[in-house]
């Protein structure tokens, strides 16, 4: 799993490709809308303007390898995220992954 961040030019949308493995991008706005997007090999997956966004490998036998893009001046704003947290948390309930409300969430 990433540390997750905004960008710090907020008005910067990224796009993710998985090249190889199985997991999720993991999106929320400060509005509290938020996503939990799938990602697997040969897919691609649009992270909006203004949304944090977290990679998380659910695979177990392998690793999860994106490629990705975004404008060279966006920055990354992480403090955000470390000191707030996401709404939602990605879990394995009976083997699954599942999203789940996050209880510490600020």
């Amino acid at each position: 799993m990433t540390k997750g961040h905004f960008h710090t030019v907020l008005d910067t949308a990224e796009v993710y490709y998985c090249l190889k493995g199985q997991g999720y991008m993991l999106l929320e706005n400060p509005e509290g809308d938020w996503r939990a997007l799938a990602l697997e090999a040969g897919k691609a997956v649009y992270v909006p303007k203004n949304y944090a966004h977290r990679s998380i490998n659910v695979g177990t036998t392998e690793p999860l390898i994106t490629f990705f893009v975004f404008r060279a001046d966006a920055g990354h704003d992480y403090g955000t995220i470390e000191t707030k947290g996401y709404r939602k948390l990605l879990l394995e309930c009976d083997g699954e992954p599942t999203v789940a409300d996050n209880p510490k969430w600020k």
